[in-house]
């Protein structure tokens, strides 16, 4: 078992055979937007693998000289989910992550769930995250109608409300247009 830094052929590949079926299409950002990013060393991408088969792949994004990370995607592949890879590869990640003082999340509210088997999907998401030490911060955000929760996994420096809402204030900056700060994304305390 180990973890790769993946190359843009890399992440090609998976946008094109796994991305499209572990996320609607509408929360998938365009691959030449991704690719943008990488180039600008913005968008550091990791896979697990056994032996040298895909088994989970992770997606960040940072501010030039940010200190977190933002999860952009987290998936185990389609065949492999509920094996404790999601677990495992979270875990190690920290390890290979240690420059970085911590990772940031943005979980769906359950409070914002249109029906009840969105609200279960999301309660089990966040069950998810907390179960391998993510804790719940006093931060929301709301990007382009969608709420969200944020979340903290610390990895060198346990997390402060203000600490993680700087980090990813500065994350949006680098990776939202202007344009659209104040009008489809927002950061707020709750």
């Amino acid at each position: 078992m180990n973890i790769k830094h993946l190359s843009t052929e890399d992440v090609s590949d998976i946008f094109k055979n796994s991305m499209q079926f572990d996320f609607p299409q509408n929360e998938i950002r365009p691959l030449s937007n991704i690719k943008k990013l990488m180039q600008q060393n913005l968008y550091p991408c990791y896979g697990l693998y056994v032996d040298g088969v895909l088994k989970a792949y992770a997606f960040f994004c940072h501010a030039l000289l940010g200190d977190c990370l933002l999860l952009d995607y987290y998936a185990v592949t389609q065949t492999d989910r509920s094996k404790g890879y999601g677990s495992i590869f979270l875990k190690n990640l920290q390890e290979t992550l240690n420059d970085f003082s911590g990772i940031i999340v943005e979980l769906e509210s359950i409070n914002a769930a249109k029906n009840e088997t969105e609200r279960l999907e999301r309660e089990r998401r966040i069950s998810f995250y907390e179960r391998n030490g993510m804790q719940k911060t006093g931060i929301f955000s709301n990007l382009f109608d969608v709420e969200f929760d944020i979340f903290y996994l610390p990895i060198k420096k346990e997390w402060d409300d203000s600490f993680v809402y700087r980090e990813l204030d500065k994350i949006y900056d680098a990776i939202f247009p202007k344009v659209l700060r104040g009008k489809k994304v927002f950061l707020s305390y709750r």
